[in-house]
This record gives structure tokens, sequence and C-alpha cells, in this order.
């Protein structure tokens, strides 16, 4: 086993745990990522290297943002994502897969692969993701402080909405107000 260190060095990099304690930094594609359900083969993944104590393992240690995961911190991250059985990138993204069929906790080819709105709360490992989030994935992020972040489609989506909301608003109003003109025709 290698003692080097397995760098998340890219928002294209995933992390798909074991059930031993371990995961595999894999690169999954871009199709893959991009649609919302999908079924993958995984025959288009590169792999970046095992990480963990095991035998089988490439690398010992995960950096994340400058901060090094190893040993019981590595372990616990990983059981944690198989027992959500969720990939994850260094910004918290997450994609959820489904075995179809099966019982295994574990991502294997025919798995389901769905990507979530959540992000995956690294600070419970001392990784501080900078803000905003910086990927072309549209989401919100809750940071510390309770200050909501959101990217700039979400932005514009959410001034859109806003924007149907206060129109519907005026509406609203307008029909109040003649509703209380024919109510003075009673009174």
């Amino acid at each position: 086993m290698s003692s080097s260190r397995v760098v998340l060095d890219s928002n294209n990099l995933f992390l798909l745990p074991y059930n031993d304690g371990t995961v595999l930094v894999v690169e999954p594609d871009q199709k893959d990522l991009n649609s919302q359900t999908i079924t993958t083969d995984m025959v288009s993944w590169r792999q970046a290297g095992r990480v963990g104590s095991k035998p089988v393992c490439t690398h010992r240690e995960l950096e994340v943002f400058g901060v090094v995961i190893t040993g019981a911190k590595l372990v616990e991250l990983s059981n944690e994502l198989v027992r959500i059985q969720a990939l994850i990138n260094r910004e918290g993204f997450t994609v959820m897969y489904f075995n179809v069929g099966g019982k295994d906790m574990y991502l294997k080819p025919g798995s389901l692969v769905r990507r979530l709105n959540d992000l995956f709360d690294w600070s419970k490992y001392g990784v501080v993701v900078p803000t905003p989030v910086g990927t072309e994935w549209d989401r919100f992020q809750q940071v510390a402080g309770g200050k909501v972040m959101v990217s700039g489609k979400g932005v514009a989506k959410l001034k859109a909405g806003v924007e149907e909301v206060e129109k519907a608003l005026v509406v609203v109003k307008q029909m109040v107000a003649k509703l209380k003109v024919a109510l003075q025709a009673f009174i």
C-alpha cells in the first residue's frame, strides 16, 4: 500500500464508499452526472485510487480543501456514505445510488444514479468548503449563521418566482378590493 495522499482537487472527483471503511476516488462520466436519474454501467468512470488502511488501498490519506482525513475519521466518512448510499464531491454535491433488485449497500454496474439537491456536511470532518459554491450545479447552500447562499442560476430562478408571486399578489389585492365594495352594498 502506498503512503501517499489523494487530493480532491477537482469538483469532478467523487468519493465512492465501500462497506469496509475505505473509499474509491472516481471521476464519473459527465453523462451520469448531467442526467437527473440514470442507470450507470460505470465502465467509463476513471479511478484515481482507493483510500484507507486496508491492503487493497493505494492511498492512506484523503485531502479535501487542505484538510487531511485518515484513520478513524476516514472509516467514519466511508460508513456514513455507505449508510446514505451516496457519492460526494469536495463541495458536498451528492449523487445517490440505488441497486436494482439487490440489497447491496454499494454502487455497482446497473445501479440507478440520481443527482440530489442536497449538500453533504463536510464540517464534521474539519473541512471548510469555500463559498459560494462554484459549479454548474444549481444548488442552495446553508452556511454557518443561517445565511443562505444561492448560485447565479438559482438567484435568477428565485427572482422569476418572486416576480410571479408579486403579480399574483396584485391580482389578489384587486379581488379583495372588489369584494369589499360588493360587501359594502349588503351592509
